[in-house]
């Protein structure tokens, strides 16, 4: 599986799967599930607190994965990845884990490509640097060409490509 870092926003990028970062209470809060909520409307929240409802609880575990039932185009699948947890904090580990199970969902699809965020690393509190050693820990899916990393911010962009290349 190849990594590509991409200066723009995720919607810009063509993939069958699209990583979302989430939260423990499932609020799409802002970031990536803001642009979510905004371009494919109020069902997606509803759907995530609707899985709340009927599971009697309030939040779920740092490391949820969250498949999302409604159609949405052009994404053959959209995945919303808990990595932090209820105070925002996060870990190399804990991202490694829900990168490892989400690209396992996306593998087990026969999906090829991926486009994701820097999870963790917005509202969380995980360093760039912890994120790409994730990313480095991560194997290689059998049947996933790409896994597309996006950051619209040029700064935060070059700092994330910095500290992948260097770790290589």
């Amino acid at each position: 599986m190849k990594i590509e870092f991409k200066n723009s926003d995720a919607f810009a990028v063509e993939a069958d799967c699209l990583l979302s970062s989430g939260n423990v209470q499932l609020n799409m809060s802002g970031g990536i599930n803001g642009a979510l909520l905004g371009k494919y409307g109020p069902g997606l929240q509803r759907e995530l607190h609707g899985y709340l409802e009927q599971n009697e609880i309030k939040q779920v575990e740092p490391g949820f994965i969250y498949r999302f039932e409604q159609n949405i185009p052009p994404y053959h699948m959209v995945l919303y990845a808990v990595g932090v947890d209820v105070w925002y904090h996060s870990s190399r580990e804990l991202l490694r884990e829900v990168l490892f199970q989400s690209l396992n969902q996306v593998s087990q699809a026969g999906l090829k490509t991926v486009v994701a965020v820097a999870i963790g690393t917005g509202y969380g509190n995980l360093p760039l640097n912890d994120f790409c050693l994730a990313l480095r820990d991560l194997p290689d899916f059998a049947g996933i060409d790409t896994l597309y990393i996006c950051e619209r911010n040029s700064m935060r962009f070059n700092r994330i490509l910095k500290n992948y290349t260097d770790q290589g």
